[in-house]
């Protein structure tokens, strides 16, 4: 991992392609219903980018971090899944926030972002990813902007089509897809995958792989004609994902010192018990570990003593209904979906079978603990486990008209529910060690857990959305056209969680919460085309994401931590246009964001666990650039790219930074210090997961050979540095810039396609997301994400 600058090379070409355009015979094909009406891509007036079945093939994107770093102004995480479009995104996994980007599938909302995840994409027509708040077509949580993922639907002709697919890691793919019709007025598709490979993180004293892949999906969809102006669609789906997962990449070295008891040097205060750092309840399960940590050497490697499991099961279903009569339309989707994940990994990064920690070597009262306790040599071995349960259900009525006219509309009537259960524990599995805390926590008075937990939560949340919303476009002259939106939205949230934390209160704390929110949004745009084929647009739009709750804190209070709604106001002027009879192609944003209340995440660490924090920001702004360029510079050779420029500013925001606190001062016995005592001013800090500058470059070589049309991509992606949390420390929050290469080669005739392809050439890991240093262990956490290392493989595909 190291710090990446743009090559001024790369950058000349950027600015050139800035400056020149996206090829008509790449975007021309790309139809997108971004404004739930089908308009081509150059033609909408909405900062979009769209990539058809095609260029998720030529480009190889696969997932949502393949998506992302194609994608202007987007970035993606893994586990857990964070999507975050212009600055804006989820600021915590938990039940009781909201996603800031909109995930739809075949129209249907849905807060997982790992769906993306699943089968390489293979069956989709289309993804779109649109930027800028989208409240009043898209409603909840649709303030950053949308993404959609279009499946490929039932056909009037039998197409089909089988892949096969090999590469390194022992990655193997089996797939396929087939949809044509089945009489007159019933067409059918349905699609399968199967996906395995090897892991990408060794553990090194037992020999296993962890970071592996294990996902199977299958879908279905039968469309009915019942007259010429009446269809209906169902479509049913199943994913299973069983696979081993990665515990973290935590390339820190091991705090191996025995941490003994530290005194207050201003009020002579004991911070601490003996192997825990001052202000924590659990111990530092890296004293005296024997072996340096394997990933400080190779960040591929860990240690570990459990085998981690991360499982997914999740199966849905919608009904369409769409009925055309004279010049209106009406389209009902009624939608339900059931979602369970189960995740096991090792806490403390260590295999306690080698663990030399000993009561012995640790001090208490001028004796060692094992005095006290008859109790010395301990393994320590923590472990988590994760479990959530979710039912969705949705119902969305939409009334379109077709309109001969200058004027047109669409309007419609949204419900939404979810159902949810959430569950978190540390398990500290050696009784020993439970023996020696339950011995602790009685000389101070402090609760110790029977049944070895550390923490332990649960968390239950039911959420209703409602919203009536309307949009009109009217042409009032030939050039100009003006948009004009409105949403009114209402959310009720209701929830509980019931929390045990080690040495925190008298044992389980049960809290309820209930609030409710509503907002009207609206959207104002005016569009010109000058010229066919020239765009000009300006929008001015709001955008609004519920209130919400952290459930599951760690403290002993009985009121829940709650964030007031947040409120964006966007302004947005944008270009898209062809240029030299349409061999250019040029689209371009620039945007200015006002946020109130912006809801954000720190890490905080409450009765010595560390936890997710939410706040408000009072005030924040952004404001960027957007370019996508694509040029068909002959029969043989087409090159394009997109660059993106994101400035992220907090306004007027003070907050605390309790684990800097606990990371510096504090572990040196200085409670007293500002770090500790006072809010830091974070006045100019940019937005986590918020690179300023993103660059994509590609180049497409197609010709024949011997009657097999031959095909050579070439890709550069760049990712400027970012901060992980909005405190912007370098120390722990500064994320590198990197880059990546990728190629591929293909080769096609008849019905066959073979192709060969290489992902990051150079062979280089990268941060994804960094977790900040743990307060317990001094090490980064389960969650710590890298790009994936050089991966290769050959792809065959038959289709007809």
């Amino acid at each position: 991992m190291k710090r990446t600058t743009l090559p001024p090379v790369l950058l000349s070409l950027a600015l050139s392609l800035a400056s020149g355009p996206i090829a008509a015979q790449i975007l021309e094909e790309v139809v997108v219903t971004a404004t739930k009406r089908a308009t081509g891509l150059m033609d909408t007036p909405l900062a979009v980018s769209a990539y058809d079945s095609s260029a998720l093939d030529n480009f190889g994107i696969d997932n949502g971090q393949d998506l992302a770093s194609r994608t202007p102004s987007l970035s993606i995480t893994g586990t857990p899944s964070k999507i975050s479009l212009r600055g804006v995104g989820r600021p915590n996994n938990a039940l009781g926030s909201d996603p800031g980007v909109a995930i739809y599938t075949d129209g249907v909302y849905n807060t997982e972002a790992g769906l993306m995840e699943y089968n390489n994409l293979f069956d989709l027509e289309r993804v779109e990813v649109l930027r800028g708040p989208q409240g009043t077509l898209y409603g909840r949580n649709a303030v950053g902007g949308a993404i959609k993922l279009v499946t490929m639907g039932p056909t009037p002709t039998w197409r089909s089509k089988v892949i096969a697919e090999l590469g390194n890691y022992d990655y193997q793919v089996l797939q396929g897809v087939m949809s044509g019709p089945i009489t007159d007025q019933l067409s059918m598709v349905v699609s399968g995958s199967t996906i395995t490979r090897d892991g990408y993180q060794e553990e090194v004293t037992r020999g296993e792989e962890f970071d592996d892949r294990d996902t199977q999906t299958l879908r279905a969809s039968f469309k009915f004609h019942w007259t010429h102006n009446w269809y209906s669609q169902i479509q049913a789906t199943k994913v299973k994902l069983d696979r081993t997962p990665s515990i973290g990449y935590r390339p820190l070295d091991f705090s191996t010192d025995y941490v003994q008891p530290v005194t207050d040097i201003d009020t002579g205060a004991v911070l601490n018990l003996p192997g825990t750092f001052p202000g924590q309840n659990f111990v530092n399960p890296h004293q005296d570990y024997p072996q340096p940590n394997a990933a400080v050497r190779d960040e591929s490697k860990t240690q570990a003593d459990v085998t981690p499991s991360e499982a997914t099961d999740t199966q849905g279903a919608w009904l369409l209904n769409e009925v055309a009569f004279g010049d209106y339309r009406v389209k009902y989707l009624a939608a339900y979906s059931e979602y369970e994940y189960d995740r096991y990994v090792d806490n403390d990064a260590i295999n306690g079978d080698l663990s030399n920690f000993n009561w012995d070597n640790l001090f208490l009262f001028g004796l060692p603990v094992s005095a006290l306790t008859g109790i010395s040599q301990t393994s320590p071995r923590m472990t988590d486990t994760i479990g959530q349960q979710a039912d969705f259900t949705s119902h969305d009525l939409q009334l379109y008209s077709e309109l001969p006219g200058n004027l047109n509309f669409v309007a419609g009537l949204y419900y939404y529910r979810s159902d949810e259960n959430q569950y978190f524990a540390v398990e500290e599995e050696n009784d020993d060690m439970m023996a020696v805390y339950q011995f602790l926590g009685g000389l101070v008075g402090r609760n110790t857990s029977d049944e070895n937990w550390l923490y332990e939560g649960q968390s239950q949340l039911i959420t209703t959305s409602k919203a009536a919303y309307g949009q009109a476009d009217w042409d009032f002259t030939d050039a100009l056209s003006l948009t004009a939106g409105l949403r009114y939205s209402q959310d009720d949230k209701r929830g509980g969680d019931t929390t045990f934390v080690q040495w925190v209160g008298d044992g389980y704390i049960s809290r309820d919460v209930e609030d409710d929110w509503d907002s009207v949004d609206w959207r104002l745009g005016l569009n010109w085309r000058p010229l066919p084929g020239q765009l000009f647009y300006s929008t001015l739009a709001t955008g609004y994401r519920s209130g919400g709750f952290n459930l599951m804190k760690p403290t002993a209070s009985t009121d829940v931590d709650e964030v007031a709604p947040e409120d964006l106001l966007s302004f947005e002027v944008g270009y898209k246009g062809a240029l030299l009879d349409g061999q250019l192609r040029l689209s371009g944003a620039a945007y200015y964001y006002d946020y109130q209340d912006l809801q954000v995440i720190r890490q905080d660490v409450v009765n010595g666990v560390g936890v997710r924090t939410f706040e408000n920001a009072e005030e924040a702004t952004a404001w960027g650039l957007e370019l996508e360029a694509a040029s068909q510079l002959s029969e043989l050779i087409s090159v394009g790219g997109n660059w993106s420029y994101n400035r992220t500013r907090y306004g007027d925001f003070y907050s605390k930074d309790a684990n800097a606190c606990a990371l510096g001062p504090l572990a040196q016995g200085n409670s007293q210090n500002p770090l500790c005592t006072d809010e830091q001013n974070l006045e100019g800090n940019t937005f986590p997961l918020t690179p300023e500058h993103k660059l994509n470059l590609y180049a497409l070589l197609n010709w024949t050979w011997n009657d097999i049309d031959m095909q050579y991509m070439l890709n550069y992606m760049y990712v400027g540095e970012q901060y992980m949390s909005p405190f912007n420390l370098d120390e722990y929050d500064l994320v590198d810039a990197w880059d990546r290469w990728d190629t591929q080669l293909g080769l096609s005739w008849d019905t066959w396609t073979v192709t060969a392809w290489v992902r990051n050439l150079r062979d280089e890991r990268n941060w994804v997301f960094r977790e900040r240093p743990g307060t317990v262990s001094r090490n980064l956490g389960v969650s710590s994400e890298l790009t994936p290392p050089r991966t290769y493989g050959l792809r065959l595909e038959y289709q007809l």
